[in-house]
C-alpha cells in the first residue's frame, strides 16, 4: 500500500519537474496534465501551467517588440545615415532644412524611445497607477489646455464639453495616467484631422460609467481596420498612429491605461467621415479608493 501510494504523489511530481526543467531551458509552450490524483497536486500543476503561459506570452511579447523596434528605427537611421553621407561627399550642405530634417529624425527617435518604456507594461497589463477619487470633467479640461497650442498651430478647433459642476462625474483613477490617455487621443486626432478641421472631446456620465469620446473630422477608420489601431506598430492603408508621425504606440499605451483603470477604450467609425474614440470608466459609486 505504501509503495503505491508513494507511486501516486510521485509520479505526477517527476513529471512536473521534468516541465520545470524544461521551461527553464526556454521551452515555455511545455504544459502538464491533470493527473485527477488529488486536489493539492492538480491545484500545483494548474498553478504552474498558468505561470508557463505567463512565461510564454512575455517571450512572444518581447520578441515581437524586438522585431517592431528593428523596423522603426530604420527608417529614421536610414535617414540620418544617407543625409550624413551626402554631407561627407559634398553632395549636400549644411543649412536649415538640412537641420529641419535631422531634428525632425531625432525627435522621432526620442519620441520612441520614451514609448517603448511603457509600451510593453501596457500590453501585459503591469502599468503603474496610482488610484484616487478624481473629478474627470477636471482632468479632461486641464488636458485639453496643455494641447490647445498645437490645435491653434494646425488651425484645427477643439471643442469640450463636459457636464455642469453639480454634475460631476467622479472615477476612481490616476490623473497623471489618465491625462496621458487623453493627450494621446488628442494627439492621434490632430494628426489625423485636416487644417479648418475641427476635435470635439465630450464627457457624459451615467449610474454606472463615465463616457469620454474624442471625435475628429478627418479621413476616418475603415471598419476592418477598427481594432487593429491599438496594435503598436500597426499599418493598414489608414492606420492612425503609423503616419511617420507618432511613435506607433500612442494608443497600443492609451488602452492598456484604459484597461488599467477597470474600463476600455473603442474605435468607431462615424459613418460621416472622421473617427471616435470612446473611453469609458466604471462611476464611482462611494466606496474608497484602492491606492
Amino acid at each position: 500500500m505504501t509503495w503505491y501510494v508513494t507511486q501516486r504523489i510521485t509520479k505526477p511530481l517527476h513529471a512536473l519537474s521534468d516541465a520545470a526543467h524544461a521551461v527553464a531551458q526556454g521551452e515555455h509552450h511545455v504544459r502538464v496534465a491533470d493527473t485527477g490524483q488529488g486536489a493539492e497536486i492538480d491545484t500545483l500543476g494548474q498553478s504552474f501551467n498558468h505561470m508557463a503561459l505567463q512565461l510564454e506570452t512575455t517571450e512572444t511579447t518581447r520578441r515581437r517588440l524586438l522585431t517592431d523596434i528593428a523596423h522603426e528605427l530604420r527608417t529614421p537611421l536610414a535617414t540620418l545615415a544617407a543625409r550624413l553621407e551626402g554631407l561627407e561627399d559634398g553632395v549636400t550642405e549644411w543649412d536649415p532644412h538640412a537641420l529641419r530634417v535631422f531634428r525632425s529624425q531625432v525627435d522621432r527617435l526620442t519620441r520612441l524611445a520614451s514609448d517603448l518604456s511603457e509600451v510593453s507594461r501596457a500590453e501585459e497589463h503591469r502599468l503603474t497607477v496610482h488610484l484616487e477619487v478624481i473629478d474627470l470633467s477636471t482632468v479632461v479640461r486641464a488636458t485639453a489646455d496643455d494641447v490647445r497650442g498645437a490645435f491653434k498651430d494646425k488651425n484645427v478647433a477643439l471643442d469640450v464639453h463636459t457636464p455642469e459642476h453639480t454634475h460631476e462625474p467622479r472615477v476612481i483613477g490616476d490623473p497623471e495616467r489618465l491625462g496621458q490617455l487623453l493627450e494621446n487621443l488628442l494627439s492621434n486626432a490632430l494628426r489625423h484631422t485636416p487644417p479648418t478641421g475641427s476635435v470635439t472631446l465630450n464627457v457624459t456620465s451615467s449610474n454606472e460609467q463615465v463616457t469620454t469620446t474624442v471625435h475628429d473630422t478627418g479621413e476616418g477608420i475603415p471598419t476592418d481596420h477598427l481594432e487593429h489601431v491599438f496594435e503598436r506598430f500597426y499599418r493598414g492603408d489608414s492606420a492612425r498612429h503609423a503616419d511617420g508621425r507618432g511613435s506607433g504606440v500612442g494608443l497600443t499605451i492609451a488602452r492598456g491605461i484604459a484597461e488599467s483603470h477597470g474600463g476600455r477604450l473603442r474605435a468607431l467609425d462615424s459613418g460621416e467621415g472622421g473617427a471616435t474614440f470612446v473611453l469609458e470608466l466604471p462611476r464611482w459609486g462611494g466606496e474608497p479608493a484602492q491606492r
